[in-house]
């Protein structure tokens, strides 16, 4: 990814407008966002912000993907989501008016606006179409956050991955030239995957190999490929 010669001059411009927070604004309120945005490239491995910091601003990533982390309580890490375009970060603790609850690193090259705090809450939050599109997603994030607390406290190592591909399948997905396998379009480390399940790293490779030997995924390079997107469904095991 080259950098700034790649960011658009106005919101509206941008590839993910549509699935933006702004995306309903009428022309006239769409210029004051653009004109009150911050646009930043960050290098892969680049932490957006740490939790328990101030919180002095939304952000909406345009392009990449960023892991949305927190720590538990015994210091180690757990990923809660990846952001990818088009998908707003920090609101939550904006309108709780708290410090940012979680930590946010690009793992991939991404460009990412910025919004201030202050303009965010006293000029955007004035617009009804900015108040539903936030309704709206909160209400998809109670949803799923619902669903991922039932996953890992009630769902076993298989189905809890298989569940997992099928996540990254629908948010990252795409065929690959060949119509019997599905590339998954994200890089994730063994460890952040285990993250995000819930599961020992040593675990997570024994059931990947499994699913690999099972027929259910295969691996080019760095990336997965799902192969039977039926049998994973079996196992995942889904009620939603």
């Amino acid at each position: 990814m080259s950098t700034k010669q790649e960011i658009p001059a106005h919101c509206k411009d941008c590839s993910t407008h549509k699935k933006s927070l702004f995306c309903d604004l009428a022309p006239e309120a769409l210029d004051v966002v653009s004109r009150n945005r911050v646009t930043n490239f960050y290098k892969k491995g680049t932490t957006l912000f740490f939790e328990g910091t101030p919180n002095y601003g939304l952000f909406e990533v345009c392009s990449g993907k960023i892991k949305i982390s927190k720590l538990t309580s015994n210091g180690s890490c757990t990923i809660v989501d990846i952001a990818a375009s088009g998908d707003t970060i920090g609101l939550n603790s904006i309108l709780a008016q708290q410090l940012y609850s979680t930590t946010a690193e690009a793992v991939e090259d991404s460009v990412v606006c910025f919004f201030d705090k202050n303009f965010f809450t006293s000029s955007a939050l004035k617009e009804k179409a900015i108040v539903i599109n936030i309704i709206d997603r909160l209400s998809k994030e109670i949803h799923n956050s619902t669903n991922r607390i039932s996953s890992l406290s009630q769902k076993n190592v298989r189905e809890k991955l298989a569940e997992l591909i099928l996540t990254l399948s629908e948010n990252y997905g795409g065929n690959d030239g060949d119509s019997n396998t599905e590339k998954l379009d994200i890089l994730l480390s063994r460890d952040e995957m285990a993250s995000m399940i819930g599961v020992a790293k040593e675990t997570l490779i024994r059931t990947l190999s499994d699913f690999k030997d099972e027929g259910l995924i295969t691996q080019k390079g760095k990336y997965l490929y799902l192969q039977n997107r039926t049998k994973l469904n079996q196992y995942a095991n889904l009620q939603y």
